[in-house]
Parts: structure tokens; sequence; C-alpha cells
């Protein structure tokens, strides 16, 4: 629930129906996009909806275990995750 204006978003987002998402998180993300954060929301918006999640570091195949910030400013994100990224989103155009 928002603090700003108190929008329920656990509570209406099942009741629309949102385009395919790609999630992604860094394992090293501790706070604003942690993994675990980003499943369950996830989990919320959707599960009859063509979602996938995109953990990153270097057990699930990345160059970088990556954070929060460095998944889109890391000098290797450019040839490590973002061209999956791009074709990603050229499947779901």
């Amino acid at each position: 629930i928002s603090e700003h204006d108190g929008f329920d978003y656990q509570k209406e987002l099942p009741k629309i129906t949102l385009p395919p998402i790609l999630y992604l998180a860094g394992v090293k993300d501790k706070i604003l996009g942690n993994p675990i954060c980003v499943e369950r929301l996830m989990k919320e918006t959707g599960s009859e909806q063509d979602n996938e999640m995109m953990l990153m570091g270097k057990a699930y195949g990345n160059k970088v275990d990556y954070g929060h910030i460095d998944m889109l400013t890391h000098k290797l994100a450019v040839d490590d995750h973002f061209p999956f990224v791009a074709s990603w989103f050229k499947k779901h155009q």
C-alpha cells in the first residue's frame, strides 16, 4: 500500500491485464530490488501473463554479481545481459 496516496497495489493489480514483463534482479541487491521482493512482485502482477525473471550474478552465467544500479551502469552490462534484454523486448513487441 502506497504511503503517498494509500493505493493498494496488491489488491488492484490482479484486476488489470498488464503486458509481458521482464523482471531484473541483481544477486547483490539487498534493499531496493532484492530478488525476493522482485519475485513476489512478479507473482502479484499476474501469474497467467508471459512474465519472466532474470536473476543476475555469476552463478547464473553473468560476468558480474550485480547490485541495484550497476545492472544498468556496469561497463560489462552492455555485453553481458543487455543483448538478452533487447531480444526479450523484440520477442514481446
